[in-house]
């Protein structure tokens, strides 16, 4: 399964992808600062879990273009099984059987402390 890969691209934008795909959005934010900002928006939302994430925030967290926030959260979450942060690994699920989605608020911690 895919891991959730999130970096700061060519030192001008913070990007989160789904690994072997074609699934990328830019975080939000004119600055590299105010993106870091919102990866940091984000580990908080993935804290909550799933049934606190609050999906419509998806808007603005990330520069969704024309997809849905409900369609993103899908993406990015129930289909992947870790996270990468700079090309670092920061959460791995720890049963073969779970994704992103089952383990939200603990993926959400480990992301939150790697931001710092």
């Amino acid at each position: 399964m895919p891991s959730l890969l999130i970096g700061l691209q060519n030192q001008i934008q913070w990007v989160v992808t789904v690994a072997n795909t074609n699934i990328t959005y830019n975080f939000a934010g004119a600055t590299t600062q105010l993106q870091a900002s919102s990866v940091r928006y984000l580990a908080m939302e993935m804290e909550a879990g799933q049934g606190g994430f609050e999906v419509d925030n998806l808007q603005s967290i990330l520069q969704l273009g024309n997809a849905q926030p409900a369609d993103v959260f899908q993406q990015l979450f129930a289909d992947t099984d870790g996270v990468v942060l700079n090309g670092n690994p920061v959460f791995a699920c720890y049963d073969e059987d779970d994704t992103l989605i089952d383990v939200l608020d603990e993926a959400g911690e480990a992301l939150a402390a790697a931001m710092g």
